[in-house]
């Protein structure tokens, strides 16, 4: 929602995510979010033709990425702390 709130066309987006894709089999560690970001970045270009609201769409993007990995960490630790109260009370 980010993304589509900052701007990023639909066709961006999925642009970010082949590109992602790529870039994980391409560069292992950190080709997903490069190629994510890079696939972004360049499908507003294009889109656009300018540079500034291509950076305004991927900002928004990589704040969506960002609050996920948030929603997922938060996710982690509650499976955690039940795992942890589980061992305690058994």
């Amino acid at each position: 929602r980010s993304g589509a709130a900052s701007g990023a066309s639909r066709g961006a987006m999925v642009a970010g995510a082949a590109l992602g894709i790529v870039g994980f089999f391409a560069v292992p560690v950190v080709g997903l979010p490069l190629g994510a970001v890079a696939g972004v970045l360049l499908a507003e270009r294009a889109r656009t033709g300018a540079w500034g609201p291509a950076w305004v769409a991927t900002r928004g993007v990589l704040v969506g990425f960002g609050l996920g990995a948030l929603a997922q960490l938060g996710a982690a630790a509650a499976m955690i702390a039940c795992w942890a109260v589980w061992v305690v009370a058994v």
